[in-house]
Parts: C-alpha cells; structure tokens; sequence
C-alpha cells in the first residue's frame, strides 16, 4: 500500500516531457497549417498547448451529411460540427467541438481533441458558435433561443470550460 501511494505521489509530480510537447506543438502547427488550405476557413492559428483559434464559414445548399473538419494532409477528422440530412426533410446539426462533454459518445468530442499533446485544452475552451439560417429551428439546446435578424434566424452559442452540452439543433429545410 505504501509502494502504491508513493508511486501515486510519483506520477503527480513528474514533469511534463519537454520533447513530447514539441512534437505535438510541431504536429498542431502542421495541421493548422494544412486547414488553412481549405475553402471556408478565414483563418487558422495554433496558440499553442493544444489551443486553436479558428475563423470559418461557409453558406451555400446542403445536399449531403456534412463532417467539419476533416483533412486528409493534417490526418485530421475532428468533428467541431456533424449535419447529418435526415428524412422528412429535417437536418440535424450538432457541435461537440464547442463543448467539453467527455461523456457525449463523440469519439473525439470537445477542443481538447484537436491534435496530439491537447489533454488540457478544453480547460481553455473560449468561442462561439453561431448558426444563421433560413430554415425553420425545430428544436435546438440554447437557453437564449433564436433571434429573427432580418429574414433570417440566428442561434448563438458561448462555449467555455463549464459548457457541457454541444450546441444541437433541428431544421427542416424548405
């Protein structure tokens, strides 16, 4: 027992590996590198310790189920979002990368997940996720609801450390 304390004590104080961080700051500066490559991103930064900061957008028609990002040169399938086309002509959309819900089922979900070496970034999840739609919101997760914009809806979700449910929503387009 006190072998197992000691090695407990052990583990807490070591340091972290000076070359282990490196590496994944070289790989998390790749794969910014390689997102800002691709259409619809405005801007791409590694901040360093597993942070990000990302500026996308994109419009158009949505035929297909859509995963953002996925890169093929970063190696990269990290979904910040998912629009899955649904029957009946609904969409559901979720966003587990502006969330820090271990438990969500997502097999990479929240910031944290970004690229190697990210274990504790999601104590730094500070964004917003902003949908602006034309469809009707069936239902969606924001205490705040929708704001009309025009002839527009916008829902605007605020992630930070303590967020927990990713921003979801329902539309059915028209």
């Amino acid at each position: 027992d006190a072998a197992d304390k000691k090695g407990e004590t052990a583990a807490q104080t070591e340091k972290p590996d000076p070359t282990a961080e490196a590496e994944a700051d070289t790989k998390n500066r790749e794969i910014a590198a390689a997102l800002t490559k691709e259409a619809g991103y405005r801007s791409v930064a590694y901040r360093g310790k597993g942070r990000f900061e990302i500026d996308y957008a994109v419009s158009g028609q949505l035929t297909h189920n859509f995963l953002f990002p996925f890169n093929a040169d970063a190696q990269a399938v990290l979904p910040f979002l998912m629009v899955e086309v649904r029957q009946g002509g609904t969409v559901r959309l979720r966003a587990p990368g502006f969330a820090n819900n271990q438990s969500s089922g997502a097999p990479m979900s929240g910031l944290g997940r970004m690229g190697s070496g990210a274990g504790d970034a999601s104590k730094h999840l500070d964004g917003v996720f902003t949908l602006d739609t034309d469809a009707e919101i069936v239902s969606q997760n924001n205490e705040d609801g929708a704001k009309t914009v025009g002839a527009r809806k916008q829902i605007v979700w605020r992630a930070t450390p303590l967020t927990k449910d990713a921003p979801t929503a329902v539309l059915r387009l028209k």
